[in-house]
């Protein structure tokens, strides 16, 4: 008879922890759900922030191959990721994904009559594009960083910065 009670008691516990622990998940659901502040905190915890900002298609590898450059927020960090071979029959291929370190804030310039965040253009007129990338700084001083591929390392370096006040 001892025996049974134990069993039962143990089969009992068993039973209360499990509801106890759903009660517990509903509960906390239900405030991540209700609360803008929590629910925004276990988002960011839980998915990555990353939010495409713009993009520029051009030619800026050594052998004439079509490139797709991203402007990526991720996290709150801006992030240039540059792929190749974009086509509708190939998969593009990532050949360089870099954070903008120096610029924490997008922004916007007026290149040749347009309104951008992200172009291609032959700065130093070597005849090779470079990618201009404008932004913020931490100072919030509005600056152009400029990219230019390194065909023997097949990185991109930042070639300059232009500031503006």
């Amino acid at each position: 008879m001892k025996k049974q009670i134990k069993r039962l008691n143990k089969k009992t516990l068993a039973k209360f922890s499990f509801m106890l622990f759903i009660f517990t998940f509903i509960v906390a659901s239900t405030l991540c759900a209700m609360n803008a502040d929590i629910r925004d905190y276990v988002k960011s915890k839980v998915y990555e922030d990353r939010k495409v900002l713009s993009s520029a298609t051009g030619y800026i590898l050594h052998n004439n191959t079509r490139v797709k450059a991203l402007k990526i927020m991720e996290n709150n960090n801006l992030i240039l990721e540059v792929y190749s071979n974009i086509s509708y029959s190939d998969a593009p291929v990532l050949i360089s994904r870099f954070p903008l370190e120096d610029l924490t804030k997008d922004a916007y310039f007026n290149f040749k009559g347009v309104s951008t965040n992200l172009a291609f253009d032959d700065v130093d007129q070597d005849g090779k594009l470079e990618v201009i990338v404008p932004g913020y700084n931490s100072h919030l001083t509005a600056k152009v960083a400029i990219y230019k591929f390194d065909n023997s390392n097949n990185e991109f370096i930042k070639s300059k910065d232009i500031f503006y006040n």
